[in-house]
């Protein structure tokens, strides 16, 4: 039987993981993971400790991992962690989908 190896735990095949982010989902399949990339609400997660992982970044001060999703203040646009950093990584937000113009802004 197939698995497919994530962070130190081996899943089985047809198996679901919960991603880093809470919101998102992977699902285990015999070419590796299958995963759902969809904007998380915009709670964050605490400030990081002293050594903050690089790439970290700080949207209004909610923190995101490198390459996290979550939807903007807005409501409508959606922004993520694109950068590694030397403590605080740059983002990027779509602007204008409340309007049906989209275009994007560096964090």
């Amino acid at each position: 039987m197939y698995g497919y190896n994530f962070r130190p735990k081996t899943y089985l095949v047809n198996e679901t993981i919960t991603t880093a982010d809470g919101c998102n989902s992977c699902l285990c399949t015999t070419r590796g993971a299958l995963c759902t990339k969809v904007a998380c609400n915009n709670a964050g997660f605490a400030k990081p400790s002293d050594v903050p992982l690089y790439g970290d970044c700080n949207d209004n001060g909610r923190w995101y991992k490198f390459k996290a999703l979550w939807e903007a203040d807005d409501g409508c646009n959606t922004c993520t962690c694109v950068g590694i950093g030397n403590y605080q990584g740059p983002f990027i937000c779509t602007q204008g989908l409340c309007t049906n113009k989209e275009s994007a802004v560096v964090g």
